[in-house]
């Protein structure tokens, strides 16, 4: 692969405009490995469903792109449709499995006829305090809780061919601080943590080929870093038998962008080797941090990196690809 190449393949990207033309201009400079769509860019099922066709030709002789978006239900629905947030749907799981199903089941096969091929989501963080940014995005405030509804979600959407992507690891339900405004730290101990917060994440890790990584300081595992750029994140999810690929949260986000510079941010994902990251606004904020990405790709271990994660994904889409004969990821 190229350089230009390389570079763009751990992008998943946002965009402005409800057309494809500002993905193209975006395509012709980086090559990114997918997308993701917000509100801004949906106002009808037809138009979602022809601008992601109008994405999947520009990757015709290329890896599939991740075509991605975050529909949780309740304040996190990007969808035209409404549904229910994850606290209201684990009160449905309690009462009623065939309704959550039947719930669940809908929003799947919508995320999959818009032409999604991955929802970042649920949310597998516990609610241990109640906090603003998380609050009604968690299925509750227990681990045994969380555990049963989200995975019977990941498995209803694994059966309309739609990827999950489990949130936010280690855990977003333990701090009052938001993530898009500033950098939380959370002083959980580590047997705490695996306590309260891992078994939603750990016992979901065999049904999920992604998952985010939270821009959170964990004392007990790096008090310097956030997980999302700490090369402790992988050896603690490799010690919890995860293989999985690693996706940051936005990049964009306070935690981030007021903390640590482009190339910061580039070295550390580099060195801890995650596989996606988002970047979903601001294209002078995108070009830096390619930028970044692109002056390094010299470098024998960034470029080595780069080729192996690229054989990864490549051997991902044929597994999936088996999974649905008809090609229609």
């Amino acid at each position: 692969m190229s350089r230009k190449e390389l570079a763009g393949s751990v992008f998943i990207l946002g965009f402005e405009g409800k057309d494809a033309e500002n993905v193209k201009k975006i395509f012709s400079d980086f090559l990114p490995a997918g997308w993701i769509l917000f509100r801004r860019n949906i106002c009808s099922r037809e138009q979602v469903r022809d601008l992601l066709e109008e994405i999947n030709k520009l990757y015709s002789s290329r890896i599939p792109p991740l075509l991605s978006v975050d529909q949780e239900g309740g304040r996190v629905n990007r969808l035209i449709e409404e549904y229910p947030p994850a606290r209201e749907l684990a009160g449905v799981f309690e009462e009623d499995i065939s309704e959550f199903e039947k719930i669940v089941g809908e929003m799947a096969r919508d995320v999959k006829d818009y032409g999604f091929n991955l929802n970042f989501a649920p949310v597998l963080d516990v609610l241990v305090v109640e906090n603003e940014v998380i609050g009604d995005r968690a299925f509750g405030s227990n681990p045994e809780k969380v555990l049963a509804p989200a995975r019977k979600w990941i498995e209803i959407f694994r059966d309309s061919g739609v990827e999950s992507c489990g949130k936010h690891f280690p855990g977003h339900g333990g701090v009052r601080g938001d993530s898009h405004r500033s950098l939380p730290r959370d002083s959980v101990s580590r047997e705490e943590w695996e306590r309260i917060y891992l078994s939603p994440f750990k016992e979901n890790f065999s049904l999920l080929n992604f998952l985010m990584i939270a821009h959170i300081i964990f004392d007990f595992l790096d008090p310097y870093l956030p997980t999302s750029l700490s090369p402790q994140t992988g050896k603690l999810l490799s010690e919890f038998g995860y293989s999985g690929f690693q996706v940051t949260d936005d990049l964009f986000m306070g935690a981030i962008k007021d903390n640590f510079s482009p190339s910061e941010i580039v070295n550390l994902l580099v060195s801890s080797h995650v596989d996606f990251w988002i970047v979903a606004e601001d294209t002078d904020y995108i070009e830096a941090i390619y930028s970044s990405l692109y002056d390094i790709i010299w470098r024998s271990d960034v470029r080595a990196w780069l080729e192996w994660r690229e054989k990864r994904i490549e051997r991902f889409w044929k597994k999936l690809y088996k999974r649905f004969p008809s090609g229609s990821q």
